[in-house]
């Protein structure tokens, strides 16, 4: 697919810049995400509103601290990072006591 205009380039050349340009936590949690979500598709009905929910949730709040703390400034980096931590650590307990 191709951006209109001149010097457009092909999304995948755009998206290929961003990914070497992208922190390394950040690509990181985008890549679990892409692996846990069909994951969680697995789930048995009852549990995948529930706990399923909260784990891809919970990694799409990391992905945000993540975000926040690669363009932020050392305080709210910090701040950003602590958050990022507490939730990676929430998460990795629920999926633990899934197995």
């Amino acid at each position: 697919m191709l951006l209109q205009g001149p010097g457009a380039q092909p999304l995948a050349a755009i998206f290929f810049k961003m990914k070497n340009t992208t922190p390394q936590a950040v690509q990181a949690c985008h890549e679990l995400l892409q692996w846990m979500i069909p994951q969680l598709d697995k789930f048995p009905r009852v549990r995948r509103y529930t706990l399923g929910e909260r784990l891809e949730t919970g990694l799409l709040e990391v992905l945000e601290d993540l975000v926040a703390a690669a363009y932020s400034r050392s305080g709210a980096k910090q701040e950003a990072l602590v958050r990022a931590n507490l939730r990676l650590e929430t998460v990795r307990h629920l999926w633990l006591w899934l197995l």
